[in-house]
């Protein structure tokens, strides 16, 4: 079995640090996202090769990247499309394409977007797709606006795929079983592709393909326990999925502090530049960024994968030692909430982060705990 990981963006993303990555190479809990995708792909049973698909942009920072890999206990090669403008890029099957016949693969493939997280196993994933080819990993989301960006299914029994529409629009935004960008074809599907080549434009995503093909053959979509964080996780795939917890804990409908203090901390990337914002002279960004510190893990199911032991201890701490802070929310110098009449300080929202974190059961347990374990 050979892995293909699509990373042929041209995106980047701006660090704490003021340096520019690609996408794929943004780090998430200490590691690019694209080294722990890896990492899940040589996982699988009978994985023999992992094959990152990327573009003449890029190339060389993937290959810098891949340089560095630990051993992951698989051969981890990149190849390059050649494109190195986006108005050139060739499209996700094509790219497919374009790896199949660069190595000359004639094996069952496991195919993964190389800018999407996700919490499920993709060993079970594999293990359901070996008499069920081809295959899609499908997952549930909340219905709301969000989910017309995404490609749905219809499952019937036995998991056939009897609809599977690609970025269907508004109208079926009630639509809640989102096919990922995870795949699996087996050495006899892969003529497949070639069919799908030689009448429609290969310039597009893979869940084209595969709705291409469920008018012609029997695609089955596997249903995984976890999440998968589609590209609301690649916009920022870091540590929090920032502009996710963002929406929920700051939610820019109910005040303008937040709303600003919000927005000046998208450029976060890691559970430490939050870290790093609790020292901000700006009272707004430490609510803020103690707000998000605390929704990390106790609350969102990725924060916890995300955030590990040592983690955890290391924002724990850092919360601890702005417990003190008596600092309100401001707005040109005074506190302002538009459907609050109290102001927001510093403390009380650590104390509450600290509580959703597991340090103690109440706000003011947590304040009783720090204060024991600070005496002699």
């Amino acid at each position: 079995m050979r892995g293909i990981a699509l990373a042929a963006t041209h995106e980047t993303r701006l660090t704490a640090s003021g340096r520019r990555v690609p996408l794929p190479l943004v780090d998430v809990v200490d590691e690019p996202y694209l080294t722990t995708l890896c990492r899940r792909l040589a996982a699988v049973p009978d994985m023999s090769e992992i094959i990152v698909v990327t573009n003449d942009a890029i190339f060389r920072e993937i290959e810098d990247w891949a340089a560095s890999l630990p051993d992951l206990g698989v051969t981890v090669r990149s190849v390059n499309d050649g494109t190195l403008q986006p108005e050139d890029r060739k499209g996700a099957v094509a790219d497919i394409l374009f790896a199949l016949d660069a190595i000359g693969v004639e094996d069952d493939i496991l195919i993964v977007g190389g800018d999407n997280w996700f919490t499920y196993d993709l060993n079970e994933f594999v293990q359901q797709s070996l008499d069920r080819s081809p295959s899609v990993a499908v997952t549930r989301v909340s219905p709301g606006p969000l989910t017309s960006r995404f490609g749905w299914v219809e499952l019937a029994d036995g998991g056939l795929i009897s609809r599977f529409v690609e970025h269907p629009g508004s109208s079926t935004s009630d639509q809640t079983l989102k096919a990922s960008c995870v795949y699996y074809l087996s050495a006899n599907d892969l003529s497949w592709l070639q069919e799908f080549e030689k009448t429609e434009s290969t310039v597009c995503s893979p869940g084209t393909f595969f709705a291409w093909l469920v008018e012609r053959a029997d695609v089955f979509g596997i249903e995984l326990k976890g999440k998968w964080h589609g590209d609301r996780a690649s916009r920022g795939p870091d540590a929090l999925s920032l502009r996710d917890i963002v929406r929920q804990v700051a939610n820019p409908r109910y005040t303008t502090w937040e709303r600003q203090a919000a927005k000046e901390l998208e450029w976060a990337t890691s559970h430490a530049d939050l870290v790093d914002a609790l020292e901000d002279q700006d009272a707004n960004k430490r609510i803020i960024a103690a707000q998000l510190l605390g929704h990390s893990r106790a609350t969102d199911e990725y924060g916890r994968e995300l955030l590990s032991k040592q983690g955890l201890e290391a924002v724990i701490s850092a919360l601890l030692r702005h417990l003190g802070d008596d600092a309100t929310n401001t707005t040109d110098g005074t506190w302002q909430s538009d459907d609050d009449e109290r102001p927001v300080s510093v403390s009380d929202t650590v104390a509450r982060s600290l509580m959703n974190l597991g340090y103690a059961e109440s706000p003011q347990a947590v304040r009783e705990k720090a204060t024991r374990t600070k005496a002699p």
